[in-house]
């Protein structure tokens, strides 16, 4: 890319010496641009781009006015400013709305498509992808409408209707290959793999992400380079790989660190964030989450509002301040978006932590029904635990052990071993609570295999104080 941009510097510079045209001078600062903003120089890009839309302007050229407008909207997006980026491209689309179906009023609905998602605002995202892949069949544009279908299939996942997302998604690969774009294709690739990580699929999931890497390394993307690795690092953190997680997720943190001010910025801290809560260390866990909220709100990002919350008040459980959890997890428990079984079922364990276990036991199934409608496999293994949870509180016994049972096999099966631990230690618990020492021992000890592998140091210590407590009886004399 740096050699590109010194070419397009060069090719400008002489075009400019020879008297060029203005219109000659805009096609090329449309693609310096580009270049700029792939190289994640957002503002630079933005100052270049708005020459040549003055210039079009000028000229009364509205197609060329809507397809550079179209690349301001899209850079900043990931400049992490979608409002100005809404405002910039509105009056220009409401203009070229009246001249009929072009490649650039598809542009524009397009970029409208990614500044909504950007917001937080899935739904809008969703019309204007569907809008845009409208308009490009209309007028034969295959780069846009393969475009348009990826924006598609993410805001379709985002609104609720995953499976749905995912096969448009899938759908939209061979689309962006035939098309070379490159870059929505890297993006795809990563949306997928997030897909698959909250289907359960995380060898899928990893395999995508691999694929998401190597397709944005060719284009050179440092901000995507190390998004991508962060949620590389994500998947190997619910496979278990923690030491290979925290490498991925470090690096990562530092690729973006080196590019600045991005709409990518908040997810280094909150990936921190999720890494040292399991690790056990809560107060590096609490400040990097603080930090990805307090970064994520300007901008209305709501995955990392969503996981973010859901996290803290994972902690605000564990460190006994359930009513802090509660407050934080009702408003979002009620929205009904991507993550609300994970809010549901943080805000069952804190309705038990508060001695309301009946509370407790709707809103478990009802996180647990979510799950199963949504296909959320990889976050049921921590809903039946609660559930579990619950039902021992209630001395239900076989129907806690069951739940348990049901938790451990799921996780197992889908090689997700913390998951795996936490609820044979809350088994344990309950065996321990019904006078089952052996049962209890063998439980907690298992759990505690598990956590000494992966370096959970506070589900260690916890482990190891419930092993250390338990009252044994003794054999009877033979």
């Amino acid at each position: 890319n740096e050699t590109s941009l010194d070419n397009y510097k060069e090719a400008r510079k002489r075009l400019e010496l020879s008297g060029a045209e203005p219109v000659a001078l805009a096609l090329l600062d449309e693609k310096l641009g580009r270049v700029l903003a792939t190289m994640n120089r957002y503002d630079e890009a933005l100052e270049v781009l708005e020459r040549p839309a003055e210039v079009y302007r000028e000229a009364r050229d509205l197609e060329s006015v809507a397809r550079v407008t179209a690349l301001i909207g899209w850079t900043h997006r990931y400049c992490g400013t979608p409002q100005e980026g809404i405002a910039r491209i509105q009056p220009v689309l409401e203009l070229v709305t009246w001249t009929g179906p072009s490649q650039g009023l598809a542009s524009l609905h397009l970029a409208l498509a990614y500044l909504h998602f950007g917001s937080g605002k899935y739904q809008e995202s969703l019309e204007a992808a569907e809008r845009a892949g409208e308009l490009a069949r209309a007028v034969g544009d295959g780069l846009t409408l393969a475009g348009a279908e990826m924006r598609r299939g993410t805001a379709l996942t985002m609104v609720g209707r995953a499976d749905e997302g995912t096969r448009v998604l899938e759908a939209s690969i061979p689309l962006l290959e035939s098309a070379g774009d490159l870059s929505t294709l890297a993006i795809a690739l990563n949306n997928l793999a997030s897909n698959y990580q909250s289907e359960g699929d995380l060898e899928r999931a990893l395999e995508r992400g691999r694929q998401a890497m190597s397709t944005h390394e060719r284009v050179g993307n440092t901000a995507s380079i190390g998004f991508v690795e962060l949620g590389l690092g994500e998947i190997n953190l619910y496979l278990g790989d923690w030491e290979e997680a925290e490498v991925a997720i470090e690096h990562g943190a530092a690729t973006l660190q080196s590019v600045g001010a991005s709409w990518y910025a908040p997810f280094a801290p909150l990936h921190r964030g999720h890494l040292k809560l399991r690790q056990g260390r809560w107060d590096e866990a609490r400040n990097y989450l603080n930090e990805a909220i307090a970064l994520a709100e300007p901008i209305g990002e709501l995955q990392i509002l969503e996981i973010g919350s859901w996290l803290m008040a994972e902690l605000e459980i564990r460190e006994g301040r359930a009513e802090d959890a509660r407050s934080r997890m009702e408003p979002l428990a009620e929205k009904g978006s991507l993550y609300q079984c994970l809010h549901l079922t943080n805000l069952a364990w804190a309705q038990l932590m508060m001695g309301d276990p009946n509370r407790a036991a709707e809103t478990a199934n009802q996180a647990l029904a979510i799950a199963d409608e949504k296909h959320q496999r990889l976050w049921m293994p921590d809903a039946l635990r609660v559930q579990g949870m619950i039902l021992a509180r209630q001395e239900l016994w076989g129907e806690a052990d069951s739940a348990f049972e049901e938790a451990i096999s799921m996780a197992r099966s889908g090689s997700y071993p913390y998951p795996e631990a936490r609820a044979l230690y809350e088994q344990g618990l309950m065996h321990k609570q019904r006078g089952a020492t052996r049962q209890a021992e063998d439980c907690l000890s298992g759990a505690l295999a598990i956590f000494q592998r992966l370096g959970a140091l506070k589900d260690v210590e916890w482990t190891e104080r419930e092993l250390t407590v338990l009252d044994r009886p003794a054999e009877p004399a033979r």
